[in-house]
């Protein structure tokens, strides 16, 4: 909620979490009235291959922050590294309940490559994946994702951040407005209100074209 400063947002309205993982954004959204579906190749898994994978991502997350501690923000919304490690297993443990009472709400699709009807979200969600991973996501990756996200949006898409892991800038970003704006699709930067990861203070809204 505070990535994305959805308050603004409609409980009627319909969300996608594109590469959602083992996260608990889709389970805490549907508790708060939201109609929300989470997309991710992980759910293609067995139950046991997905447990397995929700684990390993706590632990890589908790080695990740021990490496670095001083470099992220633990005035926020985490105080610490405990903080910090308790809500990513109270996350993982979220995900997996509701995983498994509406397994409907997990879809399993590889970005850019999905099947789902245009406009079929009124907002379309991604955190940490973009601009996140630079590394290993080309740019023309970045662009293709962000191209299908609009497409399966009725009104709008929010990613967040727009830093790498570390607060390192990436030119992966420009290149998605360069396109966005040729394309005449319109966009803007918007201050968000979670603080952890060095620099990671603002997302990227992008107006869904009308049809």
């Amino acid at each position: 909620m505070m990535m994305f400063n959805l308050g603004d947002l409609e409980l009627r309205s319909q969300l996608l979490d594109v590469a959602a993982g083992a996260a608990s954004f889709t389970a805490e959204a549907c508790h708060l009235g939201y109609d929300a579906v989470a997309l991710d190749p992980l759910y293609s898994l067995d139950l046991y291959a997905v447990v397995d994978r929700a684990i390993g991502g706590v632990a890589e997350a908790w080695e990740n922050v021990n490496a670095q501690v001083s470099s992220f923000q633990w005035d926020g919304f985490f105080t610490g590294r405990e903080s910090h490690g308790l809500t990513r297993l109270t996350s993982a443990a979220a995900f997996l309940n509701h995983l498994m009472e509406a397994p409907e709400r997990y879809i399993s699709h590889s970005m850019p490559n999905t099947n789902i009807p245009s406009r079929a979200f009124d907002t379309v969600l991604s955190s940490h994946f973009l601009f996140t991973h630079a590394a290993s996501l080309s740019p023309e990756a970045h662009v293709r994702i962000t191209l299908e996200m609009v497409r399966l949006a009725r009104a709008e898409v929010r990613i967040y951040p727009l830093v790498g892991f570390y607060g390192d800038a990436t030119r992966h970003l420009n290149v998605v407005q360069s396109e966005l704006s040729r394309r005449g699709i319109e966009w803007e930067v918007r201050d968000s209100s979670y603080k952890f990861h060095p620099g990671a203070d603002s997302f990227l809204r992008i107006i869904a074209p009308p049809e």
